[in-house]
């Protein structure tokens, strides 16, 4: 019995311990009567999911989209910003391969701070028939980003910018 008490309370010290740890992380501060700001340090190469989709932080301020939480998704809606603990991040990249062979989707959205699509994206999404930039800048395409879409699939983007996509 000595040893389960023993274990139990070791147990216990451990968790109290990285419970402490966890606090100092989100930088508390400002403790001011019962107002509290609390900002969150978030490691890059964390992944979250936020509204179906997977991103991974690549810097400070800004995540990848790296897939759809899930592959049944009709509809995806990649924001210009997303927020995680109390962080707003710019959306600024889709990973490669990120939407790829996803047999359902029909309808992409991408949002205004997107400058890069991977290669591959959107490859083998036979069913994706309408895509839509939000951006006054055409970002940059990988390889194969939109190899094997419906054949008559229909880009748009603001008219101010049109002719870039053209281009």
């Amino acid at each position: 019995l000595k040893d389960v008490q023993d274990l139990y309370v070791a147990h216990v010290k451990d968790a109290l311990e990285k419970s402490e740890n966890n606090d100092n992380q989100t930088g508390e501060t400002g403790k001011t009567g019962s107002d509290t700001t609390k900002t969150s340090t978030v490691k890059v190469g964390t992944t979250f999911t936020a509204k179906n989709l997977v991103y991974k932080v690549t810097a400070k301020n800004t995540v990848t989209v790296s897939k759809a939480s899930k592959k049944t998704l009709k509809t995806v809606d990649i924001p210009a910003t997303v927020k995680y603990k109390n962080n707003t991040y710019k959306v600024t990249k889709v990973a490669a391969k990120a939407f790829a062979s996803n047999k359902k989707l029909t309808k992409v959205t991408i949002g205004k701070n997107v400058t890069s699509i991977g290669k591959q994206a959107f490859k083998g999404d036979k069913k994706l028939k309408t895509i839509v930039f939000n951006g006054s800048k055409v970002p940059k395409f990988g390889k194969q980003a939109f190899t094997g879409i419906a054949a008559k699939a229909t880009f748009k983007a603001p008219k101010k910018v049109l002719k870039k996509y053209k281009a």
